[in-house]
């Protein structure tokens, strides 16, 4: 069974917006990517890196669709900025009653000065069409995380997880899904924010999947808001955490990371992601 802090009540490739259209991460050939396959080496240096924290990684924004401006993207590694810091969870509303004492400072920023390629293509992009586009582009940024902004089929995003092959590493997200879109719920950015945890190997925050991070909790469902859930994976009563950025909540109820998510992602930049260490200033 999962170990977490248990707060306990004396009692007790995504969410749903305004229009009842699901958040979908993935796909289902995304999903088959990432089982275990035979000769995968999706192991964990024995090495780990020593980190000069807080750390900055540099972002490459790869624009395979138009309408998209750097002013937007600008905004966007802004608020990759504020979730990453803590700032997002100091100045909300709805900070969790049960959880708030592990929201954390990842102590990971974001470059706000990036390298924008334009690409554009008419594609639709899924998943065995995206890989070819990550090896194209992988090449020249080994150093940089790439995110890819285009028209996807009936997703918002997915991002690929530490340990599989470094020519395929990136993001791809949904050009509706960037901060400042009309999408209702999804519009202030945080989608991009879930997509980095997972590049740096967080795992989504429900169907009772164990994330394998000690303090958060397994959560039963994805949540359409933030009210207070009892999960039903356990057989004593504890409260989920929808606030997490890791869950599926619409974009203003999500405000935090935990400090075993803040663990996990460090973990993950000392070992299988150090060759995003290997910039260190912004241009």
């Amino acid at each position: 069974m999962k170990k977490i802090l248990l707060l306990i009540s004396t009692f007790s490739i995504c969410s749903l917006d305004s229009l009842g259209q699901q958040r979908q991460y993935g796909s289902k050939a995304y999903l088959e990517f990432l089982k275990p396959k035979e000769g995968l080496t999706n192991v964990i240096s024995n090495q780990q890196l020593d980190i000069n924290l807080p750390i900055t990684l540099s972002i490459t924004f790869v624009l395979l669709t138009k309408e998209i401006t750097k002013d937007q993207l600008l905004k966007q590694v802004i608020s990759l900025n504020q979730d990453f810091s803590n700032e997002t969870f100091l100045k909300a509303e709805n900070q969790s009653a049960h959880y708030k004492n592990l929201a954390t400072d990842t102590e990971i920023r974001f470059c706000e000065t990036f390298e924008v390629i334009e690409a554009y293509t008419d594609e639709k992009i899924d998943f065995l069409l995206g890989q070819e586009y990550a090896r194209k582009f992988n090449e020249s940024n080994k150093n940089s995380i790439l995110v890819f902004v285009t028209n996807l089929e009936n997703m918002a995003g997915y991002a690929q997880m530490p340990g599989y092959q470094i020519e395929t590493d990136a993001i791809f997200i949904d050009k509706s899904y960037l901060y400042g879109t009309n999408i209702d719920g999804y519009n202030l950015g945080k989608t991009l924010t879930h997509l980095m945890g997972t590049y740096f190997g967080l795992g989504e925050m429900w169907n009772c999947e164990d994330d394998g991070v000690f303090d958060t909790p397994l959560h039963t469902v994805i949540h359409t808001n933030a009210n207070k859930s009892v999960s039903s994976c356990y057989d004593f009563l504890i409260f989920e955490m929808p606030e997490n950025f890791m869950d599926g909540t619409p974009d203003k109820f999500q405000n935090m990371f935990t400090l075993g998510q803040k663990e996990k992602m460090l973990f993950e930049l000392s070992t299988r992601r150090a060759n995003l260490l290997e910039i260190r200033t912004c241009k």
